[in-house]
């Protein structure tokens, strides 16, 4: 389950920058797999519901990407309600103001 966890988390950060919205189209990532938006949204945010009570959390780089694009990209496909509670949570936790995203999608 790790591996897996560890292969999604990876795997959304094809191409990514530091606070790089999740793009619609599909990423090719390394191995030449393509991961849809909708996956790429539902791993950042479920790493930050498998990982914010863990230490150290708040700077590290992960964190930093998913947390800019998982309120961002959830009211979007849908999966807001699921992870509202851990990213309201790590939000609280590390400082950074709650998200709140909008119905169009962004925080």
């Amino acid at each position: 389950m790790q591996l897996i966890n560890a292969i999604l988390a990876l795997s959304s950060l094809a191409g990514l920058t530091s606070a790089a919205p999740i793009a619609e189209e599909n990423t090719v990532g390394e191995r030449g797999y393509t991961f849809p938006a909708d996956f790429r949204c539902k791993a950042a945010c479920r790493w930050i519901d498998e990982n914010y009570d863990t230490e150290p959390y708040c700077d590290t780089y992960l964190f930093t990407i998913f947390f800019d694009q998982c309120p961002s990209c959830a009211k979007t496909y849908n999966i807001w309600d699921t992870y509202s509670e851990a990213v309201e949570a790590a939000a609280t936790k590390c400082g950074y103001p709650v998200p709140v995203p909008s119905a169009s999608g962004t925080a």
